[in-house]
């Protein structure tokens, strides 16, 4: 069979949402695809969930069984290297999505002859479902346009994308394997090397929040400094590519977004004592990756509480914490009210 999009999904320990979104693949409207599951040594029942599915439809799903636990990047990096589809998409095995997803996002690209398709999506959270959109431009990629999706601080998630293969193949793209939010570093790689996005402006992926899903980001000493390495491999990418200078101003200041403003939010917010060494950590890398951030175009637009916290990490730590603390725990309708205020 002639495949026309490969849907790869990094399979982990998720015997109990697995079915269900293995049910929307199955149930696709595109018949001429390839679903690459990889096992990335699940301890459950995931496997033979796998396993039982493929018996189903030998013609149109793979199993890989990594032989280490690689984490996301790299379960879809084995994915990526067998996938024979003309486009690439990726499913996380938490969540779900419409049975049009694929069949719409190539038609759109073979209608527009596009390297990239984006969707909207639907962020479910128990039983309520919130639309998000995709704010993408459209159209030939020139260089202002690339700059306006470099400076995204979010919405770098893959699952609601399609890419042509050969922008992986072409251009030697690949995930780091061993590191959470991946979908970060390579990303920004791919929208580069691509001349043309095309979108479908439907919600049809179902992005799922729960503590146990594969992308939630449930933060701990490693997601943090995951996040750093992360950005740093980033910023690398880009100067080995010969694309840094070119792109300088957008991707430092979505390397200050995250390892500072991001993650020193976390530091203090989400352990019972604040990271103060890894706060140290993330001053220290602001100095040698980003010394002149200051200066940034961006970030001279960049609300009150962004430089703020660029301040008081440099001058002091304690008052930071407790500033951030006392606004975090402000009634929810002051607190929207401050947050408004900084960022204007």
């Amino acid at each position: 069979m002639n495949y026309k999009v490969s849907i790869i999904i990094p399979v982990y320990n998720v015997e109990k949402f697995l079915n269900r979104c293995l049910q929307t693949l199955r149930n696709q409207t595109l018949k001429e695809i390839e679903i690459i599951a990889v096992n990335d040594c699940s301890t459950d029942a995931s496997l033979e969930i796998l396993k039982d599915f493929q018996k189903e439809h030998p013609e149109n799903v793979k199993i890989i069984n990594s032989k280490v636990n690689v984490k996301q990047g790299g379960a879809r990096n084995l994915g990526i290297d067998i996938a024979k589809g003309e486009y690439i998409g990726f499913v996380d095995p938490d969540d779900y999505i419409s049975t049009t997803m694929f069949d719409k996002m190539y038609e759109a690209a073979i209608q527009n002859n596009a390297d990239i398709v984006a969707c909207d999506y639907f962020e479910v959270n128990g039983s309520t479902r919130t639309y998000k959109h995709n704010d993408l431009p459209e159209g030939d990629l020139d260089t202002e346009k690339k700059k306006v999706i470099l400076k995204r601080k979010y919405g770098w998630e893959l699952w609601q994308h399609i890419f042509k293969r050969e922008l992986f193949i072409n251009n030697s793209i690949r995930f780091s394997e061993h590191l959470f939010v991946t979908d970060l570093e390579i990303g920004a790689l791919l929208f580069m090397y691509a001349n043309k996005i095309a979108k479908v402006n439907e919600g049809l992926y179902f992005y799922v929040k729960h503590e146990n899903a594969t992308t939630t980001f449930k933060l701990n000493d490693k997601k943090i400094y995951d996040l750093i390495i992360v950005n740093d491999k980033r910023l690398e990418h880009f100067k080995d590519r010969n694309l840094y200078n070119e792109f300088k101003e957008e991707l430092e200041y979505v390397y200050f977004w995250h390892v500072c403003v991001i993650s020193v939010s976390r530091c203090i917010l989400n352990f019972s004592r604040p990271q103060y060494s890894k706060m140290e950590e993330i001053k220290d890398r602001i100095k040698i990756k980003i010394p002149e951030i200051t200066k940034n175009k961006y970030y001279k637009n960049s609300n009150v509480y962004s430089k703020f916290i660029l301040f008081f990490l440099f001058h002091s730590k304690t008052i930071l914490t407790f500033i951030i603390k006392l606004g975090n725990s402000l009634p929810p309708e002051l607190k929207q009210k401050v947050k408004s205020l900084l960022k204007k």
